[in-house]
């Protein structure tokens, strides 16, 4: 028999008592002083004349029990349920949720919104924000939920609803082992659960195990080429999580690691949400607010809906591999450094041609004064000389040239 905290009304935290949710379900249903109710329900959402109405009427917690006064501190155990408040402006439909999940749902007070409440064990007051929101992401209702909710003393003023849904026989979700997609996941690790090694470079850490992109990077690449080279360097996007983040760029940290990750990938709003509560974990050591994390989701989500989405180019890439190249990371690391090198002579080679061509001082062009005009080591510039002798001689004849009929 699951119990549940009862209160005189939002205004009155103190000295709960305790009712069975059969009652509760009872209550819901049939109505208490449904006049009143339906009075409160022809005013404005959130207007005064609503609140005045709403804000006096008995309520409970569906979270947890509490002790004399409702407050973290006053816990006494959860309850076994948990309780989700969806927003009536989300354009929610109870019956995409699927029912064999759902204990009780019925509408809100306000009557345009809904209430959904599940099963739920081994919930505790360390566990709670975590396994609520992957409770969220498996009946598929994070998106729509009310992210001001949830929170370990939540009120919900007892609504009216004859047509409330109650299910004895729904699955129990698990605080320690909740469901996702196709897989089953632990909590969520904290920063200091997490191997470095396995994070901190995203190949073959987090996203790579879920086949997600991480870079453009290979879109640059011309079809039939193993390889591309860019002397310039080439802007690209890439996932890139930091560590130990301070805490005033946590949110826009967190914004550009959503904005590429679902600007590169085909990625569902559950997957992107449970990937960006693994980057909050991973990337600061005081984490986000869990109802922040949603808002960046929901940002990041209405733009890639509206096709207005782009990824942010934030790396700078001069050796680009096409995917799939089969080449391993010893071959890519022999072409990364011959190409490199091949750049690095480029570039010494392009110093000393623009040293002799805009040499104009009457003075004869040598190896030693074209080494100190580009700050270049002596024997760097004697190695390329041979391919500038010819040029740098015809040069010294017109400047002898120009002194002879001076």
């Amino acid at each position: 028999m699951y119990t549940i905290s009862l209160f005189q009304n939002i205004w009155t935290p103190e000295n709960p008592e305790t009712i069975s949710i059969d009652k509760y379900v009872k209550w819901v249903q049939e109505g208490i002083n449904v006049p009143q109710i339906t009075q409160a329900r022809s005013y404005p959402r959130k207007s005064p004349s609503y609140n005045r109405v709403k804000d006096n009427r008995i309520c409970v917690t569906h979270n947890f029990l509490f002790k004399e006064r409702k407050n973290d501190r006053n816990i006494i155990a959860s309850t076994g349920l948990l309780y989700y408040d969806i927003d009536p402006d989300m354009n929610f439909n109870i019956s995409d949720v699927d029912k064999s999940k759902i204990f009780i749902s019925h509408k809100s007070f306000g009557g345009d919104g809904n209430v959904i409440i599940v099963k739920a064990d081994g919930i505790t007051i360390d566990n709670f924000n975590t396994s609520y929101s992957a409770i969220a992401v498996d009946l598929g209702i994070s998106r729509y939920m009310d992210p001001q909710a949830i929170k370990k003393t939540q009120f919900t003023v007892i609504s009216y609803d004859p047509q409330i849904y109650f299910n004895p026989d729904s699955i129990v979700f698990s605080a320690t082992l909740p469901t996702f997609g196709p897989i089953a996941f632990k909590n969520p690790p904290s920063v200091r659960e997490i191997k470095k090694e396995e994070h901190l470079l995203l190949n073959g850490g987090f996203f790579n195990s879920y086949a997600y992109r991480i870079t453009n990077a290979s879109d640059y690449v011309e079809n039939g080429r193993e390889y591309q080279v860019f002397p310039e360097g080439i802007q690209t996007a890439k996932i890139h999580i930091p560590r130990n983040v301070p805490i005033g760029k946590r949110s826009k940290t967190l914004y550009a690691i959503a904005q590429n990750t679902a600007a590169l990938n085909n990625i569902s709003y559950e997957n992107l949400l449970y990937k960006m509560r693994d980057a909050n974990n991973i990337c600061n050591v005081e984490p986000l607010p869990d109802n922040e994390v949603i808002g960046i989701v929901n940002s990041i989500m209405s733009y890639k809906k509206n096709k207005t989405l782009k990824p942010i180019n934030n790396t700078t890439r001069k050796v680009i591999f096409k995917n799939g190249s089969g080449l391993s990371r010893e071959e890519k690391v022999s072409i990364v450094n011959k190409e490199v090198g091949k750049m690095k002579v480029m570039k010494t080679k392009q110093k000393i041609h623009d040293a002799i061509v805009q040499w104009y001082k009457p003075q004869k062009i040598t190896v030693a004064k074209i080494s100190l005009e580009i700050g270049m080591g002596l024997r760097t510039v004697e190695r390329y000389w041979g391919a500038f002798k010819d040029f740098a001689d015809e040069h010294n004849a017109r400047l002898k040239g120009n002194a002879e009929h001076v």
